[in-house]
């Protein structure tokens, strides 16, 4: 068993079109991408998706993982409260990631101890790409949280992941949610972002060739400048698949209101 799929989404709430209405035809090339991955998610029947998003709980110090029994989530930050899921944490699979953290030396709190909150959060860069993938079936979630560690410790997070994953009776796909920058436009987001397009392309470029690990090596100057949002959730994936053999494919890229989406898998 162990992992079967690898995946880069992302997740800007207009791309459903219950919350972006006629803006949807902006972006038509992610929708049609996340209802390929979703496709082909399917065909590789896997058991359970680990998730990584910028916008869960967060701590500057360490990881957090969902040890919730159900975790929850909704947009009604965005408008659309009806819009909502709710899935069943893989608690064997969470358990192995923490056991493996534990050996490994890498930190990572259990998410619902940490903040004493008894529900688990299912946050917009989960539910927003969750929202095509649960429309071919449901599936089991652990969702962890990335941090202000630097990208090494992404890194060996992932790899903690990938070791889990191999100590499992269980088909995994990791799920890596994060847009690349924010500032491509003048009217982008935060502005324009100076070297937000060269970003774009470098990132791109380093998952069509398969070449994923060497994202953790990009310069702090690029980083600092593009208004980047995902690089954390991608340096995890890239953990994850080291050792690995797997194809590498970028189904869609676009940036349609300064924002750089882009949809890509890997299949072992």
């Amino acid at each position: 068993m162990s992992l079967v799929f690898g995946a880069i989404v992302p997740h800007p709430p207009i791309i459903i079109p219950e919350v972006g209405g006629a803006e949807v035809e902006k972006v038509a090339a992610t929708i049609g991408a996340l209802e390929q991955l979703s496709d082909d998610l399917l065909e590789v029947n896997a058991d359970t998706l680990i998730f990584t998003s910028p916008h869960a709980p967060y701590d500057y110090e360490t990881f957090l993982i969902d040890d919730s029994p159900l975790i929850e989530g909704s947009l009604s930050s965005f408008g659309h409260p009806e819009i909502g899921f709710e899935v069943t944490e893989d608690e064997l699979l969470s358990e192995k990631i923490i056991m493996s953290s534990a050996d490994h030396g890498v930190s990572l709190s259990k998410r619902g101890a940490h903040l004493n909150k008894g529900k688990g959060f299912l946050d917009h860069g989960i539910a927003v790409p969750y929202y095509f993938i649960s429309k071919k079936r449901d599936y089991k979630i652990t969702a962890v949280s990335i941090s202000a560690l630097p990208l090494s410790s992404h890194y060996e997070l992932g790899k903690v992941i990938g070791e889990a994953c191999d100590d499992i009776d269980q088909r995994v796909a990791f799920i890596a949610s994060g847009d690349l920058s924010h500032g491509l436009t003048t009217d982008a987001p935060v502005g324009f972002a100076t070297r937000g397009e060269e970003f774009d392309r470098l990132v791109v470029e380093k998952v069509k060739q398969g070449k994923i690990n060497e994202l953790i090596d990009l310069d702090d100057d690029l980083i600092i400048n593009a208004a980047e949002c995902g690089l954390r959730s991608f340096v995890v994936l890239a953990g994850v698949l080291k050792g690995r053999d797997y194809g590498s494919k970028v189904i869609s890229y676009e940036g349609p209101f300064g924002v750089g989406y882009m949809v890509a898998e890997m299949t072992m």
